[in-house]
């Protein structure tokens, strides 16, 4: 859906993994999407931080980003109600539109 959107618009859509102690992504993974989306306007960008939410930030100052499309993921009751979603505290902090997407 997203793809459509940005096809749309004539943008390119900067994907971004951001890499952490607890949270990591294998190369071979990576350069699967890229061969799978080899024809589509995506760039992949994988971000060495301990901090999910400053990475984000500094990424979209540095790449000039005018949206951004967050996938979210579906908690449990608790775990919402303890826990505030990435995503959130994203709306609350950046100055550009977000969009959230909801993993099925």
């Amino acid at each position: 859906k997203l793809l459509n959107v940005t096809q749309t618009m004539g943008a390119t859509i900067e994907c971004v993994f951001v890499q952490t102690t607890h949270n990591q992504v294998s190369e071979v993974v990576i350069d699967d999407w890229r061969t799978i989306f080899k024809n589509d306007p995506i760039n992949f960008n994988i971000i060495n931080h301990e901090d999910i939410e400053v990475s984000i930030q500094e990424f979209i100052q540095e790449k000039n980003i005018q949206m951004l499309a967050m996938l979210n993921h579906k908690r449990g009751f608790w775990d919402s109600f303890f826990h505030n979603s990435l995503s959130e505290k994203l709306i609350h902090h950046l100055k550009i539109p977000v969009l959230a997407l909801h993993n099925k």
